[in-house]
């Protein structure tokens, strides 16, 4: 499988807001794309020969039977540039002093403070699929809103909850509709039939006074609660 290089022209970059760094330091995240580069997990050539020797078992294995179908994902050989890029990006990872890697089977988030960071990844033979750049918007611990009226974000916890608990969470937010307000992934799933609450299910509050009434109403349902940030 050949690599193609993505010209830097091209790259989606985009920016993400958030209170903090990814974790907590480096401002990119770039999403990179070369096949089999699990055996990345170990930083280690005899580790990257072992488990690409394993792969290509697999892959002659498999194109050896026929189910009389296709596969959902097809199956990708290992090729000399695919072990180069592996064993190039081994030496490289390694002499790096400050990087995060998070392995996919078939990608790496490469965690960064540096932007031109990408041109050594296209260098190795990487393809970048995407590169995220934070932008500290707000103090750490904290949640930003359009609206100026709210000054809490009670996030809940992710859970099967009763119809009565159900009952009582959304009786509870038509009871207080002029000092609370319900996210929309929350709105809609008082709409449905569901019973699991997510954790990205929020609602907004004026005052922590109403934090102690929904406790009572729905226990062990807040997870976690942020103050928002308001400019100026």
């Amino acid at each position: 499988m050949e690599m193609e290089s993505l010209s830097w022209t091209s790259l989606n970059l985009k920016t993400k807001t958030s209170d903090k760094p990814f974790y907590g330091k480096y401002n990119y995240c770039i999403k990179v794309f070369v096949p089999h580069s699990e055996a990345l997990r170990k930083l280690e050539h005899t580790y990257i020969d072992h488990v690409l020797q394993l792969k290509q078992k697999l892959y002659k294995d498999t194109r050896k039977k026929n189910y009389g179908g296709s596969w959902a994902t097809t199956l990708i050989g290992v090729t000399d540039q695919i072990s180069r890029t592996l064993h190039n990006a081994c030496d490289y990872f390694n002499k790096c002093i400050d990087v995060k890697l998070m392995i996919l089977p078939d990608g790496i988030y490469v965690y960064c403070n540096e932007y031109d960071m990408r041109k050594d990844l296209q260098d190795i033979g990487f393809k970048i699929d995407q590169i995220t750049k934070i932008k500290v918007n707000r103090p750490a611990g904290t949640v930003r809103t359009n609206s100026t009226d709210y000054k809490i974000r009670c996030y809940l916890r992710s859970r099967n909850i009763t119809d009565r608990d159900k009952q009582y969470l959304f009786k509870f937010l038509e009871d207080n509709e002029n000092y609370v307000q319900a996210s929309p992934g929350l709105k809609y799933y008082g709409e449905r039939t569901e019973q699991r609450v997510r954790r990205y299910h929020y609602i907004d509050f004026k005052s922590y006074k109403l934090l102690d009434i929904l406790e009572i109403m729905v226990p062990n349902l807040i997870r976690r609660v942020k103050p928002i940030h308001q400019e100026g």
